[in-house]
């Protein structure tokens, strides 16, 4: 056998390796990435943990005022740590299980509501230490319509006297305010029976704390269950749990007929009408004769409901605006548009776009879904009136501004748009950020650089600087700008506004933006990730907004775990924050996914989820979901879906605790990096292909195309206007039917014109594609 020179091996792995190609297939390295399972949250701590055990032992010998004298200190000095909410103890959890957090503070309240039904004395002699300040606080909530004292009742003396009606006077001032996940949160608390409670989950195998209308839709479509149901739910109307999973009244004496019928009631309200429904059809049988007040009517409830869902079908949407201000079309980041959109067969304008490509990727053995690896689809525009806004770099001079009709640039230093059906090409590739052309060799670097932008008002945001959220400190000789987040003035083409950026002085280092911001008033929340060795931060913050600054209000630490680049290349991540109704939602992509009161920045609840490993000894399948980098929480009619990165699987929480509602089978669907909507039955997920997903089960109903073949793979995000989903693949977009795998028209051809598919965002009548070098703008007629 004849052997290499150890000098001329050394001379090829020096300097011929580094210089290759790196994905030059004869060079292939096959890797195993585990991720590890320590992911790290604000846990309460040792000393907390032990006061528990003592409390535990104080109620097992029935010592009833050390137990609660010690679970009110409890409160007062660690309420707002995390606790997990285990089925089995620590030692025995499985791998690949949810893992539900709560509050010290609502876990104290859960325990205290568990002696319902154990002894009266415990209850009532928590209740005589504690009745006389909620009372007050009830009152002046009643006398001020003030929904600030009665959050202090639930938060802090939930199971007094008094939290029932605090928790159902909230839900009235939350309808009144059109916050109807909140609503429904607050009514749901009065009873166990308004939830699945462990009684009747026993009589039909459903998880306890499922929300009631998940439960009525699961079982109507199972016969059997649907007879245990029945049966179990006529016994357990007056049956009290000797347990909870999750935070609910114990004894309230309030008339839960008149409860049901707001539920359903704001099920009507908020479109949910399949839900509605079936909630509908479960108070009649168990309400036949109730008779009440309801949106101004009095009545029997079963009339008044039936007429107002009957009613609503017919109900014309709410005119909203064609504006498309940040990434998924609003902050819940799965905007329906409004009306449909037919194009004619040739663009009204182009403008060219500068050419990424995913070179010196650590992972690059595996399909990129829904793009390709040598022409990223990386542009996000927004419209706002009557601009189309696109950022394209890490320089201000790369975020432009164009007439959505003309394609004419709006600002100065713009590139002027390409006659329709004209040669389109004139950028050089961009190739990758060249502010890290620093190192040579493979695996230089973790994800890709994304563009997005979020628009209120006349200001634009948009993070500059570079991309890159973690840098590797070695060779770094002429260091790239840091990340930073810029206010521009849309109406004086783009005046800075404020600048906003984590300086190491008072921060520290290791600090970087994610990515742009979502805007709520004065307040701009965003993500914000450190760097430590190996292993990732991931916190969430809010900054007011002055006239020429911006100022820290608070800043949430949600996990710290290992990242995917493990410390060991430079990291690309792009993570955007959700934000309905006043609760911002996280997916961390680094094991959890949590809720934010936007107001304080509480955490309300952490849900862990299964860290599924990267393998690529399959180069066509495995790994695949890892690709995932645009991938916020959507958030519809109370359910927030999430496919993290760091997960083989899609899944459903409930929007009001956190709890699992439903997962997709372990390796299906992987490929879907985008969760473009979700409408009345299901949730559209798409990648190399479209994926409709029963919103109640998560089975999947449907794809298409059934097999990927050349000309049919996805390419780019799709979007839902009206009944339609338009879904782009290189060579034409596919009108589809948003309830299942049909089209609706013919495809819209877009190779004999010598275009191709990307990112799809509607204005009005005009569909707008972002494509990985041209911005192209199409309408019915093809001209202005």
């Amino acid at each position: 056998m004849t052997y290499a020179h150890p000098l001329l091996v050394a001379w090829f792995l020096l300097v011929i390796w580094p210089c290759a190609p790196v994905r030059a297939q004869q060079f292939r390295v096959w890797q195993i990435v585990e991720f590890s399972e320590d992911v790290q949250v604000d846990e309460a701590d040792h000393a907390a943990r032990s006061h528990l055990e003592t409390i535990e032992r104080f109620i097992e010998a029935e010592q009833w005022d050390e137990a609660i004298e010690a679970l009110q200190r409890l409160m007062d000095s660690d309420g707002d740590a995390l606790l997990a909410l285990r089925s089995r103890p620590r030692a025995d959890l499985r791998p690949g299980e949810f893992l539900r957090y709560v509050t010290l503070r609502d876990y104290c309240q859960m325990r205290l509501a568990t002696l319902y039904g154990r002894t009266e004395q415990a209850l009532e002699l928590y209740r005589s230490r504690v009745d006389s300040l909620a009372e007050s606080w009830l009152r002046e909530a009643t006398a001020r319509d003030d929904a600030g004292p009665l959050r202090s009742v639930i938060e802090r003396f939930f199971v007094s006297s008094y939290g029932d009606r605090a928790s159902y006077l909230l839900g009235e001032m939350k309808l009144a305010e059109g916050r109807f996940t909140h609503a429904r949160a607050a009514w749901e608390r009065i009873s166990p029976e308004l939830r699945i409670d462990p009684e009747l989950a026993r009589h039909t195998g459903l998880s306890p704390g499922l929300p009631l209308w998940l439960a009525h839709r699961i079982v109507a479509a199972d016969q059997e269950l649907k007879t245990s149901w029945e049966e179990s739910s006529a016994r357990i109307l007056d049956a009290l749990p000797p347990e909870a999973a999750w935070l609910v009244y114990p004894d309230t004496d309030m008339d839960l007929a008149d409860v049901r019928a707001r539920l359903v009631l704001v099920s009507i309200l908020e479109g949910a009408l399949m839900r509605a429904e079936l909630e509908w059809e479960h108070f009649a049988r168990l309400h036949p004769t109730a008779e009440g007040t309801l949106a101004g009517r009095q009545g029997s409830y079963v009339e008044l409901l039936g007429d107002l869902l009957e009613q609503s079908r017919s109900w014309q949407p709410i005119p909203t605006s064609t504006d498309w201000t940040t990434f998924g079309g609003d902050a819940s980041r799965g905007r329906i548009a409004p009306g449909q959109i037919d194009v004619a067969m040739r663009p009204l304008w182009v403008v060219d776009l500068p050419l990424r490509s995913a070179e010196a990727q650590w992972i690059d053995d595996v399909t990129r879904p829904g793009e390709s690896w040598e022409e990223l689809l990386s542009y996000h525009p927004l419209v706002v009136g009557d601009q189309v806004l696109v950022t394209t770099g890490d320089r201000i001079e790369d975020v432009q501004a164009y007439d959505l009709y003309t394609g004419r640039s709006l600002w100065p230093g713009a590139d002027l748009p390409q006659p329709a059906g004209g040669d389109a090409r004139g950028f050089a590739p961009a190739g990758p950020d060249p502010g890290l052309q620093l190192r040579a060799g493979p695996q230089q670097r973790q994800g890709v650089a994304r563009y997005t932008m979020t628009a209120a008002g006349n200001r634009l945001f948009v993070k500059l600087g570079t991309q890159a959220t973690s840098l590797v400190p070695r060779h770094r000789f002429d260091p790239p700008t840091p990340g930073y987040l810029v206010a521009l003035d849309l109406e004086t083409e783009k005046r800075r506004m404020f600048e906003l950026r984590l300086n190491p002085k008072d921060w520290g280092d290791g600090w970087a933006f994610e990515g742009s911001p979502l805007i709520e008033g004065e307040n701009l929340y965003v993500m914000l990730r450190r760097r430590e060795n190996v292993r990732t931060q991931s916190h969430v913050a809010c900054f007011v907004m002055r006239r020429h600054r911006a100022e820290l209000r608070w800043r949430t630490r949600i996990v710290t775990a290992e990242s995917p680049g493990q410390g060991e290349v430079d990291e690309f991540t792009h993570n955007l924050l959700t934000l309905d109704q006043g609760t911002l939602y996280v997916n961390t992509n680094l094991g959890a996914v949590a809720a934010v009161d936007a107001d304080d920045g509480q955490l309300r609840w952490l849900v862990r989820y299964p860290r599924a490993p990267l393998t690529s000894q399959d180069i066509d399948r495995t790994g695949r979901y890892l690709l995932r980098d645009l991938n916020p929480c959507l958030v519809d009619r109370g359910m927030v879906f999430t496919a993290p990165s760091d997960c083989d699987r899609i899944f459903a929480l409930d929007a009001a605790t956190g709890m699992l509602l439903w997962q997709t089978t372990a390796g299906h669907a992987e490929d879907a990096v985008h969760l473009l909507g979700a409408n009345a039955t299901h949730l559209l997920a798409s990648g190399d292909r479209i994926y409709w997903i029963d919103r109640f089960t998560g089975n999947v109903h449907g794809r298409f195309p059934e097999r990927v073949e050349t000309g049919m793979r996805g390419y780019g995000r799709g979007v839902m206007v009206g009944r339609e989903l338009l879904w782009p693949t290189r060579d034409r977009i596919y009108v589809l039917a948003q309830d299942g795998p049909r089209s609706v028209r013919q495809p819209i051809e877009l190779a004999p014109i010598g275009m191709t598919g990307g990112n799809l965002v509607p204005a009005g009548d005009i569909l707008l594609v972002a494509g990985a070098d041209r911005l192209a703008a199409y309408n019915p007629w093809g001209h202005h």
